[in-house]
């Protein structure tokens, strides 16, 4: 590009970043030449034109700038919930907290019950034995009972026995029984030990005398 002045032809001073030195003594050259020829007037004049046509710096337009803020948004957006995500996670964890009460309120339930069925069967058990024990005592009661019956059934034939050893003892006479009585009894150790032969002898002895005629049992 060439700028015409009366008696100079400029060149354009527009230049690009591979040629800007090579150019930088010939621009010098005619800015000379126009202050010495047509006055510093017409060299401003050139100086501004040639800023004018130098091509302006680039600068990322709109255009340029939306696919970064689209991404920029859409990280922002899956990085941070939205209010629909935000409600929907509150939901699902109240969801999940009720569920957790429900489980332990359903163990809890549970264990009262087991612990419940153990003690009704723990009272049970000890109904049972509470019931054995009182049998159990009822028998000794009626055991011990019965050994004092048999005590005093023993005592009593050892009192018939003794008098049935005093009368042996006597076979001469009759006595009154209470004179029987009132003799000393002997001492029975011995006839603990007798066979049961000599004492089927002494019963029959004893029945002969109880039948013999009393005029016969007076007789010496």
């Amino acid at each position: 590009m060439t700028y015409m002045f009366p008696g100079v032809s400029i060149p354009s001073l527009v230049t690009t970043e591979g040629d800007s030195d090579s150019q930088a003594e010939g621009h010098h050259t005619v800015a000379h030449r126009l202050s010495l020829n047509h006055g510093p007037e017409v060299y401003r004049t050139v100086k501004l034109s040639s800023r004018s046509a130098r091509p302006s710096p680039v600068t990322p337009t709109e255009s340029n700038l939306e696919p970064q803020t689209d991404s920029y948004s859409f990280m922002l957006h899956q990085s941070t919930p939205t209010g629909g995500n935000h409600q929907f996670l509150s939901v699902k964890r109240r969801m999940q907290n009720r569920a957790a009460q429900r489980r332990f309120r359903q163990r809890k339930e549970d264990q009262q019950k087991s612990l419940k069925q153990k003690t009704v069967d723990l009272e049970e058990k000890y109904q049972e034995l509470s019931d054995r024990l009182h049998e159990k005592s009822e028998e000794v009661c009626r055991l011990l009972r019965e050994k004092n019956a048999l005590k005093c059934e023993i005592q009593d034939l050892r009192k018939r026995w003794q008098m049935v050893g005093l009368l042996l003892q006597h076979p001469k006479g009759p006595q009154s029984l209470s004179s029987l009585f009132a003799a000393d009894p002997p001492s029975l150790s011995g006839s603990s030990q007798t066979e049961p032969a000599a004492a089927d002898e002494s019963l029959r002895r004893l029945d002969a005398f109880l039948l013999m005629p009393n005029d016969k049992a007076a007789l010496p």
